[in-house]
């Protein structure tokens, strides 16, 4: 009876700790279980700007103010995102909308600021993006 008792409390045990294993080898980043990757915007321009981040085709997300030096982040699908960005004297009349379209993939941190141009506008570097995938696998 004893042998019974303590070979059905090894089997349980055994069964407990491969559990507890399985289930600690299948831990994922957030961004591979909800599908997303990361666009930082940061205003390098020397102005105050509005900036929004939109996926294909959409023309719209969420539109954000950023002081001079502050930055924010969009959690994204992957796939085309478009950067937007405006000087705020523009933003009233809804025009000088300048963009910066690019793929962003599965658990990537884009990060590339806007930068000041000559005659009080803004842009983006045409450089290789500061970006890094971020996997642990």
């Amino acid at each position: 009876m004893k042998r019974k008792n303590f070979l059905s409390f090894t089997i349980m045990a055994i069964a407990i700790i491969m559990t507890l294993v399985l289930n600690s080898c299948d831990t994922k980043e957030p961004c591979e279980k909800d599908n997303f990757g990361t666009v930082v915007v940061t205003n390098n321009t020397g102005m105050a700007i509005y900036v929004d981040c939109t996926q294909g085709s959409e023309e719209f997300n969420e539109e954000r103010y950023l002081s001079v030096g502050q930055h924010t982040e969009y959690q994204m699908r992957p796939g085309e995102v478009t950067e937007w960005a405006t000087p705020a004297e523009d933003y009233a009349c809804n025009c000088n909308w300048f963009t910066d379209t690019y793929y962003l993939e599965q658990c990537e941190i884009h990060n590339d600021p806007w930068l000041p141009a000559k005659g009080e506008t803004i842009y983006k570097l045409n450089v290789s993006v500061k970006s890094s995938v971020v996997k642990n696998k």
